[in-house]
């Protein structure tokens, strides 16, 4: 098998329980996922799912590594927090298999059983044990008996120490390698965590947007008009630097890494063409997982029991979720409450417990690339319910 060469400057490094990076830090992507949103992700409660191939985020990074006994393993570089994850605070989280599921697990207290391991034909395996996927909540899936696992190709990145892609001291040389090329070599310990800045959304934003420009929606079965900024949503009361509203392939919203530039973490104030506020969805949907929205203008809606991607034209006063002067995302007396312990919107119904979001206007991408959409517009930034002020001249935005 024929892969591309790869140079690689590495210092051997060992964590506190022992556990020794081998190699360079990578991100996968599965090979049969969702294109753009196939790169393994840790959640904040250490299971794994597939999302937005963002491969500067610490979220998105394992490094193969040998643990205090000598055993491969596959480091993962985020951390966690008590809240979610107590069992994976203070110590080196690795991917193990708990009989159930591929999971961050404690490092010291995996075997040859059951530590996870990326194999010469890019798969993950655990013994016979590998991951076939995801199902349509993009949550890892798994097989037993070996059958129809599912292979990765794996990219060496910079090491970073947060989601905002802060490299990590002593980093590597930046290259690709093919789904069953070995990196050998050895990379110097950098601090591993997620940056506890609550306005990071902003900040991470500001230099990268967009703006306000009014314009009508060219495709799709409903006629929605863009009336303000395309914007981030961070929600004030999430976990640092994974607070940001996103949008899962099914339509879900949960909270994940706040990459503004991802298109499935952009909204855009809008109006219908009966002249309803609505919040439009600015990522597109595929028919495998989320068909009534392929074809249609996706908005923000409320179906009763959820906040999600919904069509845009079947939308009304009491189901248009919309944000509020406050920086809640409402419809009628229902709000959302922040997220589960799974980082999916939770929402009352009776309007208690209320969320706030910081909104940032970004540059409206047209995928999870960060490629910008069309022209730009002068910049214009927002939290909650203040003023729009202006801080670029620089950019213009014209749409289709």
């Amino acid at each position: 098998m024929l892969f591309a060469p790869v140079v690689l400057i590495f210092a051997s490094s060992a964590l506190a329980a022992g556990v020794t990076r081998t190699s360079g830090t990578l991100s996968l992507a599965d090979n049969n996922g969702v294109a753009g949103e196939q790169c393994i992700t840790f959640r904040n409660n250490g299971e794994i799912v597939e999302a937005a191939c963002v491969t500067t985020s610490v979220d998105r990074q394992i490094t193969p590594a040998t643990n205090a006994a000598g055993l491969p393993v596959l480091l993962v570089e985020r951390t966690f927090g008590e809240a979610q994850a107590p069992a994976l605070v203070g110590v080196d989280p690795c991917i193990g298999f708990n009989g159930t599921d591929f999971l961050a697990s404690d490092c010291a207290k995996l075997t040859a059983a059951n530590a996870v391991t990326l194999s010469a034909a890019g798969e993950l395996v655990a013994g016979t044990t590998c991951s076939t996927g995801v199902d349509n909540l993009s949550q890892l899936t798994i097989s037993t008996t070996g059958a129809g696992c599912t292979t990765y190709t794996s990219t060496v990145v910079q090491r970073s120490i947060d989601n905002a892609g802060t490299p990590a001291p002593a980093v590597a040389d930046v290259a690709a390698v093919s789904t069953a090329a070995k990196a050998k070599g050895k990379g110097r310990k950098g601090t591993a965590g997620v940056t506890a800045a609550k306005a990071a959304a902003t900040t991470t934003a500001t230099a990268a947007a967009v703006a306000v420009a009014t314009s009508t929606v060219g495709s799709g079965n409903a006629a929605i008009t863009r009336t303000g900024g395309t914007l981030s949503l961070a929600d004030d009361n999430g976990v640092a630097g994974e607070q940001c509203i996103t949008f899962r392939n099914n339509g879900e919203i949960v909270e994940a890494a706040c990459v503004t530039t991802s298109v499935d973490r952009q909204i855009t104030p809008a109006t219908t063409a009966a002249g309803l506020p609505v919040l439009f969805v600015e990522r597109s949907f595929g028919a495998a997982q989320a068909a009534p929205l392929v074809g249609v203008q996706p908005c923000i809606g409320f179906n009763g029991t959820d906040f999600l991607a919904t069509d845009c034209s079947t939308l009304t006063a009491d189901t248009a979720v919309t944000l509020s002067a406050a920086g809640e995302l409402v419809a009628g007396t229902t709000c959302s409450t922040g997220v589960d312990n799974l980082s999916q919107l939770t929402i009352s119904t009776t309007g208690t417990g209320c969320t706030t979001y910081t909104s940032t206007v970004v540059q409206r991408s047209s995928d999870n690339a960060g490629t910008p959409a069309a022209r730009q517009l002068p910049v214009l930034e927002r939290q909650h319910g203040t003023r729009m002020r202006r801080v670029s001249r620089r950019s213009l935005i014209v749409d289709a």
